[in-house]
C-alpha cells in the first residue's frame, strides 16, 4: 500500500488503492488515525487537508510546501525530541523543537519602548543580550543581534 517514504512523507500506491475501489480521502484518513497513535508522532496531515482542509498555523506551513503532483500522501510531525533515521541512505532527522510563540521582553537602561511587529527567532536572543550587556556572545550562539536594539 505505501510506495515510498522520504522526508517524513508517506507515498501511496494510488493504483492500488483506485483498484481496490477505495476512496483516496478515507484511506489517507484511516492511516493517518492510525500513525498518530504510534510514539513520537505529533500530528498527521493528509494531502486532502491540504487541499481541502481548515486553516490552521502549522498546517499552513506543510501547505507552502505542498505540491499536488509531488507531494506525499501524508505529512509527519514528530514529537520534540524524536528523530528519523533512513537505514538505506543513512539520512538522520532530529525533530528539535515544535513552535512555541511566546513573547519576548527586554528591560533595562537605555532601552527605549517599542513593539517590534516580526518574529524574533530564539536563537537571536543571546546575540542580542550579549551585545547589550556589551560582552562577548556564547560560543553556540547562531543567531543575529535584534537591529530594534541597536
Amino acid at each position: 500500500w505505501i510506495k515510498k517514504y522520504y522526508n517524513r512523507q508517506f507515498f501511496f500506491d494510488r493504483k492500488l488503492i483506485e483498484d481496490k475501489k477505495i476512496s483516496l480521502a478515507d484511506f489517507q484518513k484511516t492511516a493517518a488515525e492510525f500513525l498518530v497513535l504510534s510514539a513520537g508522532v505529533q500530528d498527521v496531515y493528509t494531502s486532502y487537508q491540504m487541499l481541502h482542509g481548515a486553516y490552521n498555523g502549522v498546517l499552513q506551513h506543510y501547505r507552502n510546501g505542498y505540491y499536488k503532483n509531488i507531494s506525499g500522501d501524508l505529512f509527519l510531525e514528530l514529537q520534540p525530541g524524536w528523530h528519523v533515521e533512513d537505514s538505506q541512505n543513512g539520512d538522520h532527522q532530529f525533530m528539535r523543537n515544535n513552535a512555541v510563540l511566546s513573547p519576548v521582553f527586554f528591560l533595562g537602561n537605555h532601552i527605549k519602548p517599542q513593539k517590534i511587529e516580526q518574529t524574533i527567532d530564539a536563537l537571536q536572543i543571546a546575540p542580542s543580550v550579549a551585545y547589550r550587556l556589551r560582552i562577548r556572545a556564547p560560543n553556540a550562539a547562531k543567531g543575529s543581534i535584534l537591529k530594534e536594539l541597536l
